[in-house]
């Protein structure tokens, strides 16, 4: 399961953290030989990721998926997805199912802005998980960071690589080499 591997790279990265001043997230992504998931990691220890994004994206299979299975992706993630700390429901879909929004159901709102979770499926093929603020002095939306429990991480990801379709897994090599040696792995510090 890539869950595995992704925990295993995000503990390995601690140290990376504290060398680092700001909130700069760090790309890590791995991939079985039908789905790639990519995590954009701003901090981590032992009790949580503090993460900008989390998406999973179908690699190989059908590229024109029917409506049907589209359908049937909606309902995994409004029935699976549900130990986030919000409650999650669908906001919108394209006429043509290319595109669906699902939001947390009860926004968080606080004296700054209202907070919520916002999920993505693209095609059926890409499904994208962040967390949004609206700002109410600016009256503009953000991406903020979210933290996730490992074990919640490691849920999230097997589900979205179960909606898309596991397979045997592969690590995609890097120029930075994992922790203990065995496994490659991507990372990028993005700026």
């Amino acid at each position: 399961m890539l869950s595995q591997i992704l925990t295993k790279q995000i503990d390995g990265l601690r140290g990376t953290f504290s060398a680092i001043s700001d909130e700069t997230p760090v790309l890590i992504s791995a991939r079985s030989d039908t789905v790639r998931v990519s995590v954009q990691v701003v901090d981590c220890d032992r009790l949580g990721y503090l993460l900008t994004a989390v998406k999973a994206e179908q690699l190989t299979g059908d590229t024109e998926i029917d409506h049907a299975q589209i359908g049937d992706r909606i309902s995994m993630l409004l029935e699976r997805v549900t130990y986030l700390t919000e409650e999650l429901t669908l906001v919108e879909k394209a006429p043509d199912l290319s595109r669906v929004l699902i939001r947390s159901a009860k926004p968080d709102q606080r004296s700054g802005g209202i907070y919520y979770y916002e999920l993505t499926l693209d095609a059926g093929t890409s499904i994208h998980l962040e967390r949004q603020c609206y700002d109410f002095e600016t009256h503009r939306r953000k991406i903020v960071p979210f933290t996730l429990a490992p074990n919640i991480f490691a849920d999230l990801v097997d589900e979205f690589e179960e909606i898309l379709g596991a397979s045997s897994v592969y690590v995609e090599p890097s120029e930075i080499p994992s922790m203990d040696g065995d496994d490659l792995f991507e990372a990028y510090l993005l700026s």
